[in-house]
């Protein structure tokens, strides 16, 4: 009955996105997203993950005017969408498909949000983590990608500087630990699954001031 509650909801989100010439919450195929045939079996299809879930894991963060954060798969940012409602410095969100990144431009034109900065690029390739303190991962790609954009994040940032990765269905969690995060906390997630929370601080103050 929940997961059937869940589905009627999101019907209903398309339908209201659609009356607002949105679409965050329509799922594209990666077969259809225009990125090259190797890659597509080592990226995860980006589907929406704003909702109350989410924004219980921001609430928990007590997010202020200092924290800056981005999406790492952004796909056409719903998770941004989320994020917005929320008191961050900046908001960003990097997505390799350039089809989806411009599918997220249209979404956000309405807002005049001058937070949000969307960047059409392969995560592996991006240049600009530590400008961030805050990630966020929905599932986006595999194991193998996964690891090189970790080690990328975890090379940009000084000892000094605590950093926050929150990790949604978080297959591979392993690889967040086996590069030195510690895991803070549990969330639930949409459909039974859960959010993680980590920090390249096993105290961070944060955490100890919540």
């Amino acid at each position: 009955m929940r997961f059937l509650i869940q589905k009627i909801k999101i019907k209903l989100t398309i339908f209201w996105e659609k009356i607002n010439n949105q679409d965050f919450s329509t799922i594209t195929p990666i077969s259809d997203i225009g990125v090259e045939k190797d890659l597509q079996e080592k990226i995860h299809h980006g589907s929406n993950s704003c909702g109350k879930h989410l924004k219980n894991v921001f609430s928990f963060m007590r997010v202020d005017c200092n924290d800056s954060i981005l999406d790492v798969g952004s796909a056409k940012g719903g998770a941004i969408n989320c994020m917005r409602r929320f008191p961050f410095k900046k908001i960003a969100g990097v997505e390799i498909s350039y089809s989806l990144y411009r599918v997220s431009i249209k979404n956000f034109k309405k807002y005049y949000d001058l937070r949000i900065e969307l960047f059409n690029c392969d995560a592996r390739n991006f240049e600009e983590y530590s400008r961030f303190n805050m990630f966020y991962l929905y599932n986006p790609f595999n194991e193998e990608i996964l690891e090189e954009v970790i080690k990328k994040i975890k090379n940009s940032i000084s000892k000094d500087r605590e950093i926050f990765i929150i990790y949604n269905l978080p297959r591979y969690h392993n690889i967040l630990l086996n590069y030195g995060f510690f895991k803070l906390k549990e969330f639930p997630a949409m459909w039974g699954n859960k959010i993680f929370l980590y920090s390249n601080s096993d105290n961070p103050s944060r955490i100890l001031k919540s």
